[in-house]
């Protein structure tokens, strides 16, 4: 017999900020197998914050946490104990850490200078995306490190250049007015001593889509970023660093993206390791701070929006009007990678869609109408004669123009 799938709050070792709750599943070869007991004990930094003792339940899910207040910003430890009818006994560990449990946010929103437009339908029809970075110095000895970020709009991070996980569309799709996620990110073996960058590229995303937008919306258009840092050191001292004045935004090579309209990046506006140390940005804009609004925030709840999967091409062809398609053999959402041997400033188009026509041409059976913007095309402007771009959308086939 033993445990499995130990989750708290019905995730992973997730970041939490309200009273978790504890599930596991037992596994045995045995028939009839049923639990009579089980026993949790929580721990933090070597001390018990919690010891339910033995409980005589066969409960296994929505076991509430029932110890010592927990406290912010903290990794936790958490084993359970179980015994069975037939006098079996097992245990597993697991762990959980914790986000802002009484809010104690001290950063500050910091959106970009630049204005919005007001978008408009089809690809190129949106608001570019923009880069906002922050230099910050850390000293030697670091145990640990963590980031809390959120964005209104979409948002990737990096630090030093690195991104630390593989998320995408953070901090995704809710009623951002009343319901915010942020998220955490282990950071520890991206710092260094001395100087280092934060980095956000944030877009559109949900928060500023036209085809999102509830008639009942009561905040503005604007890409803006909150995030704070906290490093703890060997020596037992923590340091802050938050999204302040400091802050500093430049326009992306992302000249616009829509969830459902596409992308169009311009490989000649790039800007090479504008996220990394050493990078002038005394041409970018000064950030502006908007204030400490933190009630609708809460630890992202789920697991993120992640890559599962490479899928290769399995054709490409050349259609009767001489459009080159390329078939995936699936319907399937994804980012497409392609690598393209084009003169710098040559547009090269991707148009996502279903099925061919009945004389083995493009059609785009997705969405017919070109007002709603729902055509998904992307639009790359290439650099050099060598480029890779990288293009989201869904469909199992692609065009090239």
């Amino acid at each position: 017999m033993e445990l499995t799938r130990l989750k708290v709050n019905s995730q992973y070792r997730p970041c939490v900020d309200e009273v978790p709750y504890f599930s596991w599943v037992i596994i045995s070869d045995k028939k009839n197998v049923m639990q009579t007991s089980y026993h949790i004990t929580v721990t933090s930094l070597g001390e018990v914050v919690w010891d339910s003792g033995v409980i005589e339940s066969d409960k296994s899910t929505f076991v509430e946490y029932n110890g010592k207040p927990l406290k912010s910003l903290s990794d936790y430890s958490w084993t359970v104990k179980v015994t069975v009818n037939n006098g079996e006994k097992a245990a597993a560990s697991s762990s959980f850490e914790t986000g802002f449990m009484k809010k104690e946010w001290t950063a500050e929103w910091v959106k970009s200078p630049f204005p919005m437009k007001k978008v408009k339908p089809g690809t190129g029809g949106q608001n570019p995306a923009e880069y906002f970075r922050k230099e910050f110095d850390a000293r030697d000895g670091i145990k640990r490190a963590r980031v809390y970020a959120t964005c209104h709009g979409a948002y990737q991070l990096s630090v030093n250049g690195i991104r630390p996980d593989d998320r995408e569309f953070a901090p995704e799709f809710t009623v951002y007015s009343k319901y915010l996620c942020y998220q955490t990110y282990d950071v520890t073996p991206f710092l260094r001593e001395g100087r280092n960058v934060i980095g956000m590229l944030v877009g559109d995303g949900w928060y500023d889509s036209a085809n999102f937008k509830p008639r009942s919306r009561k905040f503005k258009a604007e890409h803006s970023v909150l995030f704070q840092i906290k490093i703890d050191y060997e020596d037992g001292t923590s340091e802050i660093v938050l999204s302040d004045d400091a802050v500093k935004v430049s326009e992306s090579p992302v000249r616009s993206s829509d969830l459902f309209a596409g992308e169009l990046y311009d490989a000649r506006m790039e800007q090479e390791n504008w996220n990394c140390c050493g990078f002038d940005d005394s041409s970018w804009k000064a950030g502006i701070p908007c204030g400490k609004s933190y009630a609708n925030l809460v630890a992202q709840y789920g697991e993120p929006v992640r890559p599962v999967k490479e899928v290769p091409a399995v054709g490409m062809t050349v259609s009767p009007k001489d459009e080159t398609i390329i078939d995936f053999g699936q319907n399937l959402a994804g980012v497409l990678r392609v690598k393209a041997k084009l003169p710098a400033g040559t547009k090269m188009v991707l148009d996502h869609f279903e099925t061919l026509d009945q004389y083995g041409n493009y059609f785009n059976n997705i969405f017919m109408s070109e007002k709603t913007g729902h055509k998904q095309s992307d639009i790359y402007i290439s650099k050099s004669a060598s480029d890779c771009c990288r293009s989201r959308r869904r469909g199992d086939l692609c065009r090239s123009a």
